[in-house]
């Protein structure tokens, strides 16, 4: 706790409980980032678009209501062995049959919604050996390919799971990035886009999802993707017509990424799409031209149907600059509820955009339909986006609005969040839940808020239809776990508010441990792993701090702890009779 926060909370920071006589001179003020034995580290929870909205729900009379939480600080980063690459030495590539699968998996299942390489150009050199792949785009590669891969890659590299797969590539990768050696924007930013793709390694967010893609952005913004350049008046032209392609894709793979992470994490978004002037690309603009002309062979590593694949992801492009306006709009700490007219008006625009994707879609094309369900699920969270400030105002009673324009507000939500719930049953049927995105779990959270309300407020058969869906979620969660730390943690954290809606176990250890799913399978858990061929990963370590971090951030119960029992020692600065609350942990910091 800093000087400043200590005075906040009616504290002297200097004068409290004779601690200033009892600290050395040389000794850091606790709290401070420098010093070397600071337990407790804040951490934010985001706004009402995140997790705050479910805080809310679950438990509206906590102690101590706010986005401010203090965590122990070993909860923040899991304490992984790793054997690093000798300085100065390339990581091992993994066989080049490894290696195809890998690229494969990424054009197939990444690439369509995040087109940040020229595929012509990266196949070429990859297959036929004409021309160079920087190691860095290739590590980063394989990480966000890694999500999908099947069993036999994972045999392949001793792996006992996608986790610990996506570890090692990980972290080939950043090692690379981290020698700063890579002379080329274009890859620096490809690599981190790809870094940021699925990856949620501590809360630190040192080298996290939202950190990968500041990166990006930062670069992008020195060399001014976010503007519609004029090279064209350049004779010759420095850059290539395909470069040029590239970054407009690279620039609004960002964009809608830095959209979509604000909303799931309850951030402010970074950019503002006002400040930026780089037109949507044209459907021939997303992945190239002519590439049905390449070999038989590259084209095999290509999903079909690329056509409408690309018209599907400009859809997405603009699907994203509605959020982007519903999170500015409704979400900020001053904003206020819109209009009726201007409801219906955004209303209208987010169900327009919707029909124009399911115009796009043709019968009988099972990769297209997949993408398409993906795109249904963050259709329905853009709705539920719309509706939720309203469920929000109702529940502390506006009177802005009559009770019939909440009571369609509600219902629509309802709507939005089961048309989410179908989508998982259409995946489950095309056994489709393994190579679904981490965006996924974004989808599927909004939908799950929506459940948790409804269970508050219905009786009988309606609340019982909702637990029902939400167990349907969980156990998409629990599977989703297999590949994404973001769906432990979701996991984790619904469970605990279903056990506070059901009057569970107030014991915060035994509750996550009595729901603790083992993610990886038995028969994963039987690869034999050789130590002297991979990089040793400890990916259940990660699981277990994650676990940890729910124990300390558990805004569903209301149990102060004495600074003493906190692990460690650390001057807290605080009064004999005045207990720190971890199990609430809110801390107002402003």
């Amino acid at each position: 706790m800093s000087e400043h926060v200590a005075r906040q909370n009616g504290i002297d920071a200097t004068q409290s409980s004779g601690t200033s006589n009892r600290r050395s001179p040389t000794q850091q003020p606790v709290g401070s980032l420098d010093g070397a034995k600071h337990d407790v580290r804040p951490f934010y929870a985001g706004e009402s678009q995140g997790l705050e909205f479910l805080f809310d729900l679950v438990c509206p009379e906590r102690p101590i209501k706010g986005q401010h939480y203090a965590t122990p600080a070993h909860t923040y980063r899991a304490k992984r062995t790793i054997t690093r690459t000798p300085t100065g030495s390339q990581p091992r590539l993994p066989p080049f049959q490894t290696q195809q699968e890998l690229v494969r998996a990424y054009f197939l299942h990444v690439w369509p919604m995040l087109p940040v390489v020229d595929a012509r150009e990266l196949l070429t050199a990859f297959i036929d050996r004409e021309g160079f792949i920087s190691p860095l785009l290739l590590w980063s590669l394989f990480f966000a390919a890694a999500s999908f891969v099947d069993q036999d890659v994972l045999k392949a590299h001793h792996m006992p799971s996608r986790k610990a797969l996506k570890e090692q590539f990980y972290q080939s990768a950043k090692d690379i990035f981290d020698l700063q050696e890579e002379p080329d924007k274009t890859v620096l930013i490809q690599s981190a886009l790809l870094l940021g793709s699925a990856w949620y390694i501590d809360l630190e967010d040192r080298d996290g999802m939202w950190s990968w893609i500041g990166v990006a952005m930062n670069l992008s913004f020195t060399i001014g993707l976010h503007r519609r350049d004029n090279y064209d008046s350049i004779v010759p032209c420095p850059f290539p017509r395909s470069l040029r392609r590239l970054w407009k894709c690279l620039w609004w793979s960002i964009v809608y990424r830095e959209v979509w992470l604000s909303f799931g994490m309850g951030r402010p978004m970074r950019l503002d799409s006002e400040d930026c002037d780089v037109s949507i690309p044209l459907p021939q603009e997303v992945y190239g031209h002519n590439l049905q002309t390449l070999p038989c062979e590259m084209q095999s590593y290509l999903p079909h149907d690329l056509e409408r694949l690309s018209e599907l992801w400009i859809n997405f492009l603009r699907l994203s600059l509605l959020l982007e306006r519903l999170v500015k709009n409704y979400y900020r700490p001053r904003s206020v509820l819109p209009s009726p007219t201007q409801f219906d008006e955004e209303e209208t625009a987010i169900l327009s955009c919707r029909e124009h994707m399911l115009s796009i879609m043709v019968p009988n094309s099972p990769h297209l339909a997949v993408h398409a369900a993906h795109l249904r699920t963050y259709y329905s969270a853009v709705l539920i986006a719309l509706y939720r400030p309203c469920l929000v105002k109702k529940l502390e009673k506006s009177r802005r609005f009559n009770n019939d324009f909440y009571d369609h507000v509600a219902a629509r939500a309802r709507a939005a969040a089961r048309e989410t719930t179908g989508v998982l049953n259409d995946l489950l049927g095309r056994d489709a839940v393994a190579t679904a995105p981490s965006m996924l779990v974004t989808s599927m959270m909004t939908a799950m808020q929506i459940y948790v309300w409804e269970i508050l407020h219905s009786t009988d058969l309606a609340r019982n239809y909702a637990y029902h869906q939400l167990e349907l979620h969980m156990m998409v969660l629990s599977h989703l776990g297999k590949t994404y730390w973001t769906a432990d943690l979701q996991h984790n954290l619904f469970t605990e508010a279903l056990k506070a809606l059901e009057g569970g176990s107030t014991d915060a250890r035994e509750a996550v441990h009595s729901t603790n799913h083992q993610h990886t399978s038995q028969s994963d858990s039987e690869i034999d792993k050789d130590p002297s061929d991979i990089t040793h990963v400890d990916s259940g370590m990660l699981h277990s701090t994650l676990e940890d971090f729910l124990l300390s951030f558990n805004p569903f119960m209301g149990l102060p702890m004495q600074p003493d029992e906190l692990s460690g020692s650390v001057d807290l600065a605080l009064s004999p009779e005045e207990p720190l609350v971890v199990d609430t942990m809110h801390h107002r910091l402003s």
